[in-house]
């Protein structure tokens, strides 16, 4: 094929011609090809096939050419010439278009189900790339054109546009990388709960199967959130795959969550097999008003369900079942650490119940988790016999396990079973032993051992050894900081535990439990102010705002400042509450210790109180009755407040020293010295099991009514 170059464009033939050679026409033209004629456009950029209906590859309407070029197709021969033409015209273009693509779209289909990249953002993110890549190419070929032509005013309007497209994309781009290298994280007052995306096979690759898995266990917990009031604060969010638990644990970190529900599934030969599991991310046992857990040596909750089917509907069906178990254990979960034994002890025995009966092979499920947090759950609410029931449950489920068996000692130690509380810790101490001499939750399981055998010198001795295998991980460092304080604190070396909490807090400033250990130290010491400051902060960081309102509310009453308490008790009212009958009696004491002036009319709205927490006493009835028996007595009202009295004797005879002393004295200001001789003579014959001073006022009163 011959090419001849022309000075001046030709007119392109409106009638076919003769057959004859390609020719190839310089600064816009036509060639013959066949009985075709090629157009070529400025700058030798190919433009199309013929002139009447060109396929456009450089300038012009491309909609149009591209249209024409579909809508009347030419023969095989020419679109391998067009086609030909087209590449090597634009071999810049595409080789650029090429380098570029490439990595980006290798990026993309590594984390794609990883950090759920979207389709449409990438092919957004691919067009713009490739137009961005057309600007220059085509900026290229007008300064060529300039030059050669010996033209010296600058090529500015493609530059501008090239520049305005170059950074649009960079816009784009950078715009998606944010996105997914710093997602949108919970704030640290909700329970976030992240729902991994289910992969399937070996490599963890998605499929529809997968999504709707992972789906269905997103509907059902958002069902239950949205339908139950005080889960306002559980807050659900959909990351990739996880492909274990570790990656699963640094993709719940990345956007806050306190769980990470995740899965996998794999084929058998005519079903699937479906796996779950839930993982705890660290610090979230942040509940310093009670007990926190201790750390388990475990796996996290798996459970598998076996589907001799691969019909979608049925595997939904069966799989519906063991997600309501995953769901019910999230939210007990949530319960016990909000706290809330009641509501989680409640969810723990729906997830035991579908877990057991569920279609999973015997051995699929670790049961013992949640009989352990059964377990731990009733010993919350005093129900020792039926803690000590799951816990040993969980013990003959899970025997290397040293946290079942602590369980069970703090059970045998409230029962009074001195003997079994022995040989539990000493069973715990042997587990922690068995385990390898490096691992850090072994350690720790068996300083908790040794404290409670009051061997604080072998508890630090363990918690030390604890920190120095800790050395770089402060999630697991921060804990050990505090529990090493809590041992400082109670052999009374203040100084040093004050050490330990604040190397916690400048390990993790978000964390509420050192501000917490801190404060209730500085208030027990007299220090108003730096107490005041370590509450204070609870109220700002904790994600229990009703929990951290009435711990404040509670200094504030002690140091006298009653009408302050007032008010954060009311606040911590707006909250759901752990145990409302417990805040409402507070709150009528702070109203009945407030100055008159403040609080007019104070006595109504103390009784008042008082009147609204024995609507659900619960296990306080004897605390609540004994308090209000007092602030009767204090607003004149004897003969009532000796009935609150004699019915917290009646529920709680053994302990209540107090009361017994304020019964007697009423009794003998309404004239029944009898019944105030019977209860002082009570008491003195308890001897040295009662306090020194209470027993002389005992025995002071005594006398006093025998003269």
């Amino acid at each position: 094929m011959t090419e001849e170059s022309h000075d001046q464009p030709t007119t392109t033939p409106t009638t076919p011609g003769p057959l004859s050679t390609s020719v190839s026409v310089q600064n816009g033209g036509t060639a013959a090809v066949g009985n075709e004629s090629i157009a070529v456009g400025e700058h030798g950029v190919y433009v199309g096939r013929d002139a009447q209906s060109p396929i456009h590859t450089g300038t012009g309407n491309i909609i149009q050419n591209i249209t024409q070029y579909i809508v009347n197709p030419p023969p095989l021969q020419v679109i391998y010439q067009d086609l030909r033409r087209f590449l090597s015209r634009n071999r810049w273009f595409l080789g650029l278009v090429i380098v570029l693509e490439i990595p980006l779209g290798v990026l993309f289909s590594l984390y794609k189900d990883r950090f759920l990249l979207s389709w449409w953002a990438y092919l957004a993110t691919a067009i713009l790339l490739a137009i961005v890549a057309w600007s220059w190419v085509n900026l290229f070929y007008v300064r060529s054109s300039q030059a050669s032509q010996e033209k010296k005013t600058p090529a500015r309007r493609p530059l501008l546009v090239a520049i305005i497209l170059t950074v649009a994309w960079c816009g784009l781009l950078s715009v998606q990388v944010r996105a997914t290298l710093f997602p949108r994280q919970f704030s640290p007052s909700q329970f976030g709960i992240a729902i991994a995306t289910f992969g399937e096979g070996a490599d963890f690759h998605v499929t529809r199967l997968g999504r709707q898995v992972s789906g269905l266990l997103h509907n059902q917990l958002d069902e239950a959130i949205t339908t139950t009031p005080e889960l306002s604060d559980v807050v659900l969010t959909s990351i990739g795959v996880v492909r274990d638990a570790e990656q699963g644990l640094v993709d719940g970190e990345r956007v806050g969550a306190k769980l990470v529900i995740c899965g996998q599934i794999l084929e058998r030969d005519e079903g699937v097999i479906i796996h779950f599991q839930v993982l705890q991310t660290p610090g979230m046992t942040d509940n310093p008003s009670f007990p926190h857990v201790i750390p388990i040596v475990r796996r996290p909750l798996q459970t598998s369900i076996d589907v001799e089917t691969a019909d979608s509907i049925k595997v939904k069906q069966i799989a519906t079942r063991q997600s309501l178990a995953i769901t019910a254990f999230s939210l007990g979960l949530y319960y016990y650490f909000d706290p809330n034994y009641p509501h989680a002890a409640e969810q723990f025995e729906i997830a035991r119940a579908h877990l057991e009966s569920g279609p999973g092979p015997a051995g699929a499920t670790d049961l013992g988790l949640v009989y352990y947090y059964l377990g731990k759950s009733y010993q919350m609410l005093g129900k020792f016999e039926q803690s000590q029931e799951m816990l040993n449950r969980a013990a003959e489920l899970n025997p290397g396990d040293p946290a079942a068996v602590l369980g069970q000692m703090y059970n045998y130690r409230v029962l009074g079973q001195e003997e079994l509380e022995q040989q539990a810790l000493e069973r715990a101490v042997a587990l922690c032993n068995q385990l390898p001499g490096d691992h850090i939750a072994a350690i720790y399981d068996r300083a908790i051992a040794y404290e409670a055998m009051e061997d604080d010198e072998a508890a630090l001795g363990m918690l030390q050894e604890a920190q120095a295998l800790a050395e770089g991980d402060p999630a697991k460092q921060v804990w050990l900081h505090l529990d090493t304080g809590r041992v400082y604190e109670k052999i009374g070396q203040t100084e040093t535990a004050i050490q330990e909490y604040n190397q916690s807090i400048d390990l993790d400033p978000t964390l509420v439990t050192p501000y917490f250990y801190l404060a209730s130290l500085y208030d027990e010491l007299g220090e108003t102010d730096a107490a005041w400051l370590n509450y204070e902060n609870i109220i700002d960081i904790g994600y229990n705002p009703s929990w951290a309102q009435e711990l404040f509310a509670g200094f504030l009453y002690r140091i006298g400042y009653y009408e302050q308490a007032i008010e954060h008790y009311l606040e911590a009212l707006r909250y759901p509450v752990y145990d409302a009958s417990l805040l409402h009696t507070h709150l009528g004491l702070a109203y009945a210790s407030a100055d008159e002036e403040d609080v007019p009319d104070k006595e109504a709205r103390a009784l008042a109180e008082f009147e609204a927490a024995l609507q659900d006493p619960g296990s306080n009835e004897h605390y609540i009755c004994s308090v209000y028996g007092n602030v009767l007595a204090q607003f004149g009202h004897v003969n009532e407040a000796i009935v609150q009295l004699e019915r917290s004797l009646e529920l709680d005879p053994e302990i209540s020293i107090e009361t017994m002393l304020n019964l007697g004295q009423m009794y003998e200001a309404v004239g029944e010295p009898e019944k105030a001789r019977a209860l002082y003579q009570q008491l003195v014959e308890l001897g040295d099991q009662i306090p020194a001073d209470r027993l002389h006022l005992a025995q002071e009163r005594l006398d006093q009514l025998e003269e």
